[in-house]
């Protein structure tokens, strides 16, 4: 049986992850997970220009299996690089039909108006798909030779009223709401929400502990802690783990959800 006919067949309140372990054990599971991301990379690469889907398609599968001279990058990687310069081939489509035919000068206007993190991923992202390019003889001359990301410094803020609104739009779920009310409201890391405990929480008194830091309670996270706590005791009600965030997984277990499980509540959705 397929890995991914498993996870969209079990129910939600059962483990997909267990009865996969089952049927590994027996010899009767076939892992084809790895044909999700390249059905992804099949239809996003497919909504390219013609001139430059083919090429984008080969980059993003040497990315996805590595070569002789590169390891695999993360899917985050991908999908990152591939938002990153998305955008700029479709504004590039316009006036050119082919990566060979990309100058400096394009390169050059279309990163003028990126800044921070923005700028940085995108330089980074362009870089690879050109080194590609220039290796596989689809360019003459790699634009993107001289370019230089400059260094950031890594910084917590809070977000914006109106970039909360942006997100809850998207973000749904009880479990989605207090992710991003976590990392909105206190600049909560990944790694600091997956271990969220319940003996970090004092909701009488308004006040939470993340990552060994004890501060008061926004009114924001507070309403989605409620909202998920609800749920969490409905769907497991005799569950041993104290982490906050749990899913049918470690639910039966005591461990953290898994960073994948971020990604695939959040950067997967578009958050």
């Amino acid at each position: 049986m397929k890995l991914t006919e498993i996870r969209t067949r079990i129910p939600r309140h059962a483990s997909s992850f267990r009865v996969a372990e089952v049927l590994a054990d027996l010899d009767l599971l076939e892992d084809d997970s790895a044909s999700s991301i390249r059905s992804w990379i099949d239809d996003r690469t497919g909504e390219l220009p013609a001139g430059f889907a083919g090429d984008v398609r080969a980059w993003l599968l040497v990315l996805l299996d590595g070569d002789r001279r590169a390891k695999p990058r993360s899917r985050t990687c991908l999908y990152v690089y591939f938002g990153c310069v998305r955008p700029l081939l479709e504004n590039w489509a316009t006036t050119r039909g082919h990566l060979r035919e990309i100058t400096v000068t394009d390169v050059t206007a279309a990163l003028s108006p990126l800044r921070g993190w923005q700028r940085r991923n995108a330089i980074a992202a362009l870089r690879s798909l050109f080194r590609f390019a220039k290796k596989r003889g689809l360019i003459f001359a790699n634009p993107t030779t001289r370019l230089k990301a400059e260094d950031i410094p890594r910084s917590l803020l809070p977000m914006t009223d109106a970039e909360v609104l942006a997100v809850q739009r998207i973000a749904v779920t009880p479990a989605q709401r207090l992710i991003v009310a976590l990392a909105a409201v206190h600049a909560a890391r990944a790694t600091a929400i997956r271990r969220l405990t319940l003996d970090d929480l004092d909701l009488p008194n308004r006040r939470i502990t993340i990552a060994g830091h004890g501060q008061r309670l926004g009114e924001l996270p507070h309403q989605t802690l409620l909202a998920w706590l609800d749920q969490r005791r409905a769907t497991w009600p005799k569950t041993p783990n104290r982490h906050v965030l749990i899913n049918a997984k470690t639910a039966l277990g005591t461990g953290p959800v898994s960073p994948e499980y971020l990604k695939r509540h959040l950067l997967h959705q578009g958050v």
